[in-house]
């Protein structure tokens, strides 16, 4: 009982159990939730018969491979590499130039048809320009030991 009452140092940690910022861990769980979903549409369409055909054979290797990779980058990011940063930095710089020529050039560019709304390609374009500006932000930078951040 006397240990209890006048203990001095402290007996646990008060920060949280990961060193990486929340930002950090939202975006790899994403990814890597992302990355199972790309396993899974794989696993399907190798599974319905109605889809054997050289077309989605591919379809089905692809999403394997995006998955694989997907995966590994991600779990990467998590744990704060440098490498898996300029791959997300680079791959979401990409998405977000995209989506804005694809918002501001004519529709006839790029051969759409009316499916395609503008309201989707906003959407993933607003969600990878605010990864881009996670991916900016000091505390995440140092997590990833970018020590001028």
């Amino acid at each position: 009982v006397g240990v209890a009452i006048f203990q001095t140092r402290e007996l646990e940690s008060q920060e949280s159990s990961s060193e990486a910022p929340g930002l950090v861990n939202v975006l790899a769980w994403a990814g890597r939730a992302a990355a199972i979903a790309s396993g899974l549409a794989a696993l399907a369409i190798l599974t319905v018969p109605a889809l054997y055909s050289t077309t989605h054979f591919l379809i089905a290797g692809a999403a394997a491979a995006i998955a694989v990779i997907g995966w590994v980058v991600w779990g990467a990011f998590g744990f704060g590499r440098q490498w898996s940063w300029y791959a997300v930095l680079a791959a979401t710089v990409l998405a977000t130039i995209a989506g804005a020529v694809s918002l501001i050039a004519p529709d006839e560019w790029f051969g759409l048809t009316e499916t395609t709304t503008p309201v989707l390609t906003f959407t993933a374009t607003a969600v990878a320009a605010a990864v881009v500006g996670i991916l900016l932000l000091p505390r995440t930078r140092r997590h990833f030991q970018f020590h001028n951040a």
